[in-house]
């Protein structure tokens, strides 16, 4: 393999940086730290969440990443059902979620829709809506998503005794948009090979600004871009790796990568860059806004629009010098397993190597997956 890897170096410049390490104990209890900001906290799964009418109202969004916990769920939910979504039921019947006071569901995939139906009848969260997602951009969608939006605005004001107005929804909006740039200028480092931190390591940044309060953290993650922005991180020879698909439930996937002797050089995932990539454009109707930017984002698979995701995808191989992609995604989800022969097309024409995973979010199947990552690697370095 040769020299010190990225991850190993990154590791050891993070841990002379205090926010970071600040950052990490956080991530060991976000619920806690939740509880302590003294409001409500609203659960949430998909990345088409409009978060910002969740914040003007004065609550705490969370996103719900749970472990492996299906066993009651089971009973409830088929077991070809996604793997994380039955989980996220687990993680409820058992009582894990009891302190959230609200769920919102996007109608994203067939699965998250029977959760909707699932949970009002199983858990105890009070709230729960389902919102209604086009899977286009046009005129109509944006309009019909925009009336989808204010009636959510209404109910969250009917459950939650509060009143949202213009303003509130344009300071969140700013809120959300700071938190994007600060992302999308620690991956515009990565791509130009100045960023001292893994892959690994940026996912979980990615990830507290999902489960921690929003305003809190964001002051952290400026503080922490900032003590990045001046390293120098000499370039490796190591083969550059993507990683593409749903959502990584775990960074585990990245860090075997990055053990393996790879760099992870971006990534793909509605648990990564598809989270933040693209700002909101503020308009004189915020809501409408919304509308626009959750219908015009970098889509996921279970949007119509699949050639706009691949250029996206064949794009971001470039910028970052990609060596290989890998395709992960969890069990049963047929939107992104519909992708994936579409995508492996596009990246053998340009002669890129893949390596396709799938996961059935149990901690048993990692040895499979390590072992594939490892020959794959094997692979890369010959080309490198």
């Amino acid at each position: 393999m040769g020299g010190v890897s990225r991850r190993s170096r990154g590791a050891e410049f993070i841990r002379k940086v205090a926010t970071f390490s600040r950052i990490e104990g956080l991530l060991k209890d976000p619920i806690g730290i939740l509880k302590n900001a003294h409001k409500p906290i609203m659960g949430w799964l998909c990345c088409y969440t409009p978060l910002e009418i969740i914040l003007a109202a004065g609550i705490a969004p969370h996103r719900i990443i749970p472990e492996a916990t299906s066993d009651m769920a089971d009973s409830y939910l088929h077991s070809n059902f996604c793997p994380y979504i039955r989980s996220s039921l687990g993680k409820a019947t058992k009582g894990d979620l009891d302190f959230m006071e609200g769920l919102v569901l996007v109608n994203s995939c067939d699965g998250l829709r029977r959760l909707y139906d699932a949970w009002r009848l199983y858990a105890k969260t009070p709230h729960v809506y389902l919102v209604d997602l086009p899977r286009v951009s046009t005129d109509v969608a944006v309009g019909h998503f925009r009336e989808t939006l204010i009636r959510f605005k209404g109910q969250l004001e009917e459950g939650f005794g509060v009143s949202i107005f213009e303003g509130d929804i344009e300071e969140a909006i700013s809120l959300s948009n700071r938190g994007r740039r600060l992302f999308k200028e620690l991956y515009n480092l990565r791509k130009a090979h100045k960023l001292s931190i893994s892959g690994s390591q940026v996912l979980d940044l990615v990830k507290g600004d999902m489960v921690l309060p929003k305003d809190h953290y964001l002051g952290l993650l400026q503080k922490l871009v900032g003590e990045l922005r001046d390293g120098a991180v000499p370039r490796t020879n190591l083969p550059r790796v993507m990683i593409t698909g749903s959502l990584l439930e775990d960074p585990g996937i990245a860090d075997l990568v990055e053990k393996a002797g790879g760099e992870v050089a971006c990534d793909d995932l509605c648990t990564g860059s598809r989270y933040f990539w693209e700002c909101i454009e503020q308009d004189d109707d915020p809501i409408l806004a919304l509308s626009r930017h959750y219908l015009s984002k970098i889509p996921c698979a279970r949007m119509m629009d699949s050639n706009r995701r691949l250029d996206h995808v064949m794009d971001l191989v470039v910028d970052f010098e990609v060596h290989g992609v890998i395709c992960y995604t969890l069990k049963f989800c047929d939107t992104f397993l519909y992708d994936i022969p579409l995508l492996k097309k596009r990246l053998d024409d340009q002669g890129i190597p893949s390596l396709f995973l799938d996961s059935d979010y149990t901690p048993g199947t990692m040895g499979r997956l390590k072992t594939r990552i490892e020959a794959f690697l094997e692979m890369l370095r010959e080309h490198v």
